[in-house]
């Protein structure tokens, strides 16, 4: 959350620093909300006919994230997974930068409550038309991150 650079950018960095061309990587960066960045990852999947998808948030985000892409998905075609679920695989690299962005308990606290606001949100606009629903929480997702941009 409020990072000044898109996180499509920052992983194209890491990886690239791993020895790994960014070419190799699919990057969007037009998404600002975890229901636009399901529907745009629905849409890349099947464009480039790939088979399975794993999608890296933060622990307190998890259960929202899994729902959401559950929702474009599949079953089994989408896992979603804490950074931290890959500390033991990772490199020393890799680790040093996943616990680089573990989040603090105080933010994590915080975190946790915004979560359960946007439960009770979603919980209120189900009974929505899917796609009016749907566009709904992108307007809202981006009308957020304009609120909370740090520039």
């Amino acid at each position: 959350r409020g990072q000044k650079r898109s996180g499509s950018a920052i992983v194209a960095e890491m990886w690239e620093s791993l020895g790994h061309r960014q070419s190799s990587l699919l990057l969007r960066s037009e998404t600002y909300s975890t229901r636009q960045e399901a529907m745009v990852a629905r849409r890349v999947v099947g464009e480039e006919r790939i088979e399975r998808l794993c999608v890296f948030t933060a622990s307190y985000h998890l259960a929202r994230t899994r729902r959401l892409f559950e929702e474009h998905f599949s079953p089994g075609r989408v896992c979603v997974l804490a950074p931290e679920a890959s500390l033991r695989e990772a490199t020393e690299q890799e680790r040093a930068w996943i616990l680089e962005g573990t989040v603090a308990p105080a933010t994590m606290e915080l975190e946790r409550k915004r979560e359960r606001r946007w439960e009770r949100l979603e919980t209120l606009v189900r009974p929505l038309p899917t796609a009016f629903r749907w566009g709904l929480e992108c307007q809202a997702g981006r009308l957020l991150r304009r609120s909370t941009d740090p520039r």
